[in-house]
């Protein structure tokens, strides 16, 4: 079974922004066949973890993910973990299907993303056709 893990922005950010557009994808490509792993399932958007935890984690599950679902939908978030992580999917050649309407005009956003989709619906669409590159380029 195809795995597909959910990056996007999470730290400060309100927690039902977070969590809506997980849901929506989560229970879309279920629905079609595929696994989801949700990195803020199970959590308690508002409490402090320790960082390492959260990063081994989150790190552990994008190796585990065949496919990288990517938000990027809120100008002015830095998305540093995010881009962590596709970078770590990018370096093992898994497409990155990036969604949103922020940051499209970052070099490294366009270099690393497979494709680029303005809306979750249009990403979710590519990911369920398969309508996206096998091989992504990644450089070793």
């Amino acid at each position: 079974m195809t795995t597909v893990y959910l990056a996007g922005a999470i730290d400060g950010q309100p927690a039902d922004q977070v969590t809506c557009w997980r849901r929506k994808a989560a229970l879309v490509l279920k629905e079609n066949g595929f696994s989801v792993i949700d990195p803020t399932e199970g959590k308690d958007l508002t409490a402090f973890y320790d960082p390492r935890d959260i990063v081994e984690t989150d790190l552990a599950n994008v190796d585990r993910a065949d496919i990288i679902l990517l938000e990027m939908n809120t100008k002015g978030h830095a998305y540093i973990g995010t881009a962590i992580e596709m970078r770590r999917a990018w370096e093992q050649g898994k497409p990155v299907i990036c969604w949103g309407t922020a940051n499209r005009e970052s070099y490294f956003l366009r270099y690393h993303a497979t494709a680029m989709l303005e809306t979750l619906d249009e990403a979710i669409g590519v990911i369920v056709n398969g309508n996206y590159p096998r091989d992504t380029g990644s450089q070793e």
